[in-house]
This record gives structure tokens, sequence and C-alpha cells, in this order.
């Protein structure tokens, strides 16, 4: 197995901001700093402020990753969930910038103020609003009790009283009534028209994510539990899971695509177009499937920013 830091990803994101704050870049950070300086997540969720900054954004980002020697990938993914760009190393390590498209969730909705911000470590520009909503709203209102480890009695003081009602009840093992959720979703979004058009968006994006894939179906003639285990370990941040789709739907291949997870065939069906093919799985066929990946998402890597 492959063994990783994060140095590689802590460096690009590093010099990143400082390109961003150097270009003036009107940016946030959403989620991926929440331990830093101690610790750096796997991938930096960001909102800019319109389609200027976030090619900006994007160009910016693919200047940090090759400044790093260690980089031998740059890829852009299908957009459909935000644009997005994966640097990844010679030792298969991950950078990944997602720029969120818009602040939705369910029928909520956050416009950020990209003008109320204070800067962590001089770089990372954060509007607690912002960064709140991203990593606690949405998987509070989803009953998650991963939020438990994620909040303390500082950050349970910044929040809405909405939220701090919630995070109780799921702290003291309660449901969460339609009353609590009904009190989230008014603090967020006041007006009935953008809940609305709030959900249509969700939906909309539900629908198209079917046809929208950003990873290629490999057909693997014979792959062990121990083989699998492997390969999730070295490319697990590159992909966000690794799975068997032999008693998958196509409609449920065709979701798992678009969340980035890799999808893997160890049979022959008709009704799925396989992309590669390789006997088994060993250490000296990942930079050929980091290839064949890119090559998978070329169109979305466009001159624009290969200039």
């Amino acid at each position: 197995m492959i063994f990783k830091e994060d140095k590689y990803r802590r460096n690009i994101y590093e010099n990143f901001a400082k390109l961003a704050k150097y270009n003036t870049l009107k940016w946030l950070i959403a989620h991926g700093i929440e331990g830093y300086p101690s610790q750096i997540g796997r991938d930096l969720d960001i909102a800019c402020d319109g389609d200027k900054h976030t090619s900006l954004a994007i160009s910016l980002f693919i200047d940090a990753a090759k400044e790093n020697p260690a980089t031998k990938w740059i890829i852009m993914p299908n957009p459909i969930w935000g644009k997005r760009v994966l640097a990844i190393s010679d030792n298969y390590e991950v950078a990944e910038l997602h720029i969120l498209q818009k602040m939705v969730s369910g029928l909520i909705s956050l416009t950020p103020d990209f003008d109320n911000f204070q800067y962590i470590q001089g770089i990372f520009p954060v509007n607690e609003t912002v960064t709140t909503f991203k990593s606690l709203t949405m998987s509070m209102l989803g009953g998650s009790k991963k939020v438990i480890d994620r909040i303390n009695e500082q950050i349970f003081n910044t929040l809405p009283t909405c939220l701090q009602q919630i995070y109780l009840k799921i702290k003291a093992n309660k449901d969460i009534s339609i009353i609590d959720k009904i009190k989230v979703y008014t603090y967020y979004t006041k007006s009935p028209v953008t809940m609305i058009e709030n959900l249509l968006y969700t939906i909309i994006k539900k629908i198209k994510s079917y046809s929208s894939p950003t990873t290629p179906i490999i057909y693997i003639t014979n792959i062990s539990n121990d083989n699998l285990k492997i390969l999730k370990n070295d490319l697990g941040e590159i992909f966000l899971d690794i799975l068997i789709g032999d008693n998958m739907s196509k409609k449920q291949i065709k979701y798992n695509q678009a969340r980035q997870r890799l999808i893997l065939l160890t049979k022959q069906r008709k009704d799925i177009k396989i992309d590669a093919e390789f006997d088994t799985i060993t250490l000296c066929i990942y930079p050929e499937l980091l290839d064949i990946f890119a090559e998978y998402n070329k169109i979305y890597y466009n001159d624009e920013f290969t200039a």
C-alpha cells in the first residue's frame, strides 16, 4: 500500500490562497480548513463572486498545481456538482478545488457576502455563516451524528438558535421534527418562491447526474477483496469510492459515476459501455488508469486553462 501525507495538498492550497490574495480574487472558503493549520482537508470547497472570479480561481489553482514538481495529472471532471480541478501527484496524492455553483441544500440556500470575512493564517478568507452552512447545516438537517464531533462550545455559541436546538436533539439521540426543520428553512430562506426555486434546482441536478458521468467504467478480469482494499487505499483520495458494479442497475452505475466514484465490472454487460479493460489490479496500472480518467474528462480541461 502507498503511504500518503497531506504535504502535497497543503502546499497547493496555501500557494493557491497566496496567489488568490495577490490577484484580488473574490472568494470564500466553505469547507476544507476546519483543522488548519494542524491539518487540512482532502478537498477545498469554495464560493466565488461570479463567473469572472470562478475562471480566475481555476486558473490560479492550476498555476499552483503546476508549480509543485510532484504534480503529474491535472483533471477537470464534468461540472455537474460545480466546477472542480484535481491535481494529482506522482505518489497518487490529490489536491481538489471544488467551486460551488450555488449554496443550496434542498429547500434552503445561502448567498455569500464576499465583503465580510476574516483571514485564517493571513491567507484563507472565511465567513462563519458560509462555513456553518456547508459544514454543519446540511449534515444537521439530515440528522448526521458526525456533527457532534465537529461542534465545540465556541462553535455552538456562534450557531443560530434553530441549529442549536437541532444539535442538542442529535446529541440526545432525539428525532428532529418538521417544526425544527421549518425553523431552519425560514432562517436561511425567507421567500417561499426561493424555496421552490431551490427545490427545483436540486431535483434538476439529480436528474442531470444520471447523464453526467465523471469517471470511466473499468472491466477487471480478476480482482480479489484484498486487491480492492489496496486499490481503495492507494486511489481512495482521487475517487470518492471504488465499487464493484456487477449487481448495480444501469441507473445506479450512472449516478455513482456522477459522484466521482470509480466503477469496476468483473462481468460483461450488454447495457454498459466499458471504457478500459485490465487483467488485474496492480501498482503498475495506476498511471494508465489515471491517464484514462484524464482522457475521459479532457473536454472540460479546455484551452482557457491550458494556455
